[in-house]
């Protein structure tokens, strides 16, 4: 494999020090303290299929709290990139994803609200059935969002 095959980072000594980049087609997990550069490298790697790629990569939060590393604001900042933001909605019709203009976004945050520990037993049926129904609406949206994109020619999602 060349290097030409590699995707890039976007941080040049970074991909020197892993062989011209990340090898397309795996998975990388990035691990470590809060402050040391994990979410300037995913912005960074993503925002750098422009220039490899012809466009951007996806960015899927899911965090639940509010996180000091903002990602749309922090796209602006580091690559001034504004992303297209995908919003949740009541349902998704299938066809969308066939729709470039309608599907193609740059980032999805699926959960705004505090994460807490759920039992069945902490809920009455009709709230039970209600929670599980809200993360399936979630989850409608997030195959559509990444389905949608990959089908349009995106290669990389952080």
């Amino acid at each position: 494999m060349t290097t030409t095959d590699r995707q890039s980072t976007g941080i040049p000594r970074l991909d020197q020090a892993l062989g011209g980049g990340l090898i397309p087609g795996t998975l990388t997990v990035v691990m470590g303290a809060t402050g040391i550069g994990k979410t300037q490298l995913g912005i960074s790697y993503a925002h750098t299929g422009v220039q490899q790629e012809g466009q951007s990569g996806i960015i899927f939060d899911l965090t639940t709290r509010g996180d000091s590393q903002n990602q749309p604001e922090y796209a602006e900042r580091l690559c001034d990139w504004t992303l297209r933001r995908r919003h949740l909605v009541d349902r998704i019709d299938c066809g969308v994803v066939w729709d470039e203009s309608e599907i193609r976004s740059d980032y999805l945050h699926v959960f705004n609200r505090g994460g807490r520990r759920v039992t069945i037993n902490d809920m009455q049926p009709e709230e039970w059935q209600e929670f599980k129904a809200d993360l399936m609406r979630r989850l409608d949206q997030t195959i559509a969002f990444f389905y949608g994109n990959f089908v349009h020619g995106v290669r990389r999602a952080v």
